[in-house]
């Protein structure tokens, strides 16, 4: 048995039909593994140790509500006590963010994904390390900098956030839409954020392909297929996940950005691949588990918690 620490949001917001966590969590028990939950606000440092207010969960995939299934009792414990601790905390990656980062440099075990990589590899601008991939980027804060680059080209542009997840805050602008101006204001507040200004891909309208990564690796794959009249092509805005392969292109991209991710630490990520190009790669907590497994008929949780017993019995070797 191995303990498995997991710093995910709160327990209730989590929907049970299509939460990767719950679906680690669940495989981990069904193995008789010890997994404790805690939030960004259970976190804290005492004798330069991390440590957290952990609550022990003891869930199975067929439950319904999870909240039933963690113990009324907080736990006060170092983040050493665990084999491996799991940071799955969804953004936005904000200060309080960025700190539960820095606290984690302190864990003393194993951190999946290694803070630093959390740090550095923001989810956005992650992909200009690989520009023979990517669409058109520009990235400003800077209104008129912003309008002039859509001014440059006849086609469509979107604007995203750097720190948000689920589509929050994109927008869609053209050269002579009336309202790219104000869009623009509203996406940078007023000046004051930063965001990617990226050449709008047609190609979503058949799908934004999501590739769940495992140490480099290829372990589950599908494409999420926006509803009419949307361009954001994520599950929680309505988009159908719909099985698919793995181009020669895809394979290419994968290998690359694959390649990367293990050379900063960061084992678990997502590939969002739409047409010929990169879009996204997302570290903090990719998901998507759940829709693979029900188009492929397998148990990827299975894979994912292989490799938590792998690294916890590596730690065991070192201790």
């Amino acid at each position: 048995m191995i303990t498995i620490g997991m710093i995910i949001d709160p327990i209730n917001t989590l929907q049970v039909e299509t939460d990767t966590s719950l679906l680690v969590i669940g495989e981990s028990n069904r193995r008789q593994h010890k997994v404790l939950i805690a939030t960004l606000d259970d976190l804290f440092i005492r004798g330069n140790q991390a440590c957290a207010l952990w609550q022990e969960i003891s869930y199975r995939s067929s439950d319904e509500n999870p909240v039933d299934t963690v113990s009324d009792e907080y736990i006060s414990a170092p983040m050493s006590d665990c084999d491996v601790i799991l940071m799955r905390q969804d953004p936005p990656f904000d200060l309080p963010y960025l700190a539960a980062t820095y606290i984690l440099d302190y864990a003393h075990t194993e951190v999946i994904n290694n803070p630093s990589a959390l740090r550095n590899a923001n989810e956005k601008l992650f992909t200009l390390r690989f520009p023979q991939f990517i669409p058109s980027t520009f990235v400003s804060r800077d209104v008129d900098e912003i309008f002039k680059t859509v001014q440059q080209k006849t086609g469509q542009w979107v604007l995203k956030p750097l720190n948000r997840k689920g589509g929050e805050g994109v927008f869609r602008v053209t050269k002579d839409y009336p309202s790219t101006p104000d869009i623009i204001n509203i996406a940078t507040h007023n000046g004051n954020d930063f965001i990617i200004v990226q050449e709008f891909l047609p190609a979503v309208y058949q799908g934004d392909k999501r590739i769940f990564m495992l140490e480099g690796k290829p372990i589950g794959w599908m494409n999420r297929v926006p509803p009419q009249g949307e361009f954001r092509a994520n599950l929680g805005l309505g988009s159908a996940a719909v099985a698919c392969d793995l181009t020669e292109r895809d394979n290419e991209i994968i290998a690359a950005v694959g390649k990367v991710l293990n050379e900063i630490n960061a084992p678990l990520a997502g590939i969002d691949i739409i047409g010929d190009y990169l879009s996204e790669v997302n570290i903090t907590s990719p998901t998507g588990l759940v829709n693979m497994n029900e188009l492929s008929g397998k148990k990827y949780e299975a894979i994912f918690v292989d490799y938590l017993e792998k690294k916890a019995a590596k730690k065991g070797k070192k201790s």
